[in-house]
């Protein structure tokens, strides 16, 4: 049986700066290290953990060998990266046995795992064009060209689906709010001691049903609120 040659390599690792891939030397891709909001989940066997991530202490994946050079698989190669695509949108993603024996079942699922990393952290950082494709110069083969094909082609389906995924991390949404001050009188000091306190009733839409919820804060967690409500802003903003 004719097998292929593996002489080009695709590796995902994560370290401070990520490096996307190599061959036979990393190649640098600048600051593609994107928030958990919009993708990075290695949680596979030979990938790193979140918990890894937060921490900075990492360890590079292996070299993942599952790039053959031969004319066929450069054929397929576009078709490959939009099932990924797809997969990363929800739909189906491509399946191994399309695909021949070309790779082993842990070389297919670093691959999938590598590519849909890709998308999501280019997308998810708004990485420009030409960045991605500097940093994909020395794959060779064409695979960069075509990589970058796809995501321009994509984008802006790839960014949709990963609001929707950071959307459905709760299936609670805020329809309407409302506040008023009050102070906190002490029963033994009430002359002394006056409190500014903050009550904040929302309307919360929960499976269809909206459900009022009350908060009462102090100073110190108003603008603790303030603060994460600030944060997440900032990666609304970052998404648009």
């Amino acid at each position: 049986m004719f097998k292929p040659m593996r002489a080009t390599y695709l590796s995902w690792q994560i370290s401070d700066q990520l490096s996307l891939f190599e061959v036979g030397l990393p190649v640098q891709v600048g600051r593609l290290d994107v928030a958990d909001a919009v993708g990075v989940r290695g949680v596979q066997q030979q990938h790193v953990c979140r918990d890894d991530l937060i921490t900075g202490q990492t360890d590079k994946v292996p070299h993942m060998d599952i790039l053959p050079t031969l004319v066929h698989i450069r054929l397929l190669f576009p078709m490959l990266l939009h099932r990924v695509v797809d997969g990363v949108c929800g739909r189906e993603s491509p399946r191994m046995a399309d695909y021949g024996d070309m790779w082993t079942l842990v070389e297919w699922m670093e691959l999938l795992d590598s590519l849909s990393s890709l998308f999501r952290l280019a997308v998810g950082k708004n990485t420009p064009d030409e960045e991605v494709l500097a940093s994909l110069a020395d794959v060779g083969g064409g695979y960069g060209e075509a990589v970058l094909t796809v995501l321009r082609a994509r984008r802006e389906e790839i960014r949709q689906a990963l609001v929707e995924r950071t959307n459905n991390v709760s299936s609670s949404t805020l329809q309407d709010f409302d506040w008023h001050i009050k102070l906190a009188l002490s029963s033994d000091k009430i002359s002394s001691l006056q409190t500014p306190l903050l009550n904040l009733s929302l309307d919360v839409k929960e499976n269809g049903a909206l459900k009022p919820v009350s908060v009462e804060m102090n100073r110190e967690e108003l603008q603790t609120l303030i603060s994460s409500m600030e944060a997440a802003n900032k990666v609304v903003l970052q998404l648009k």
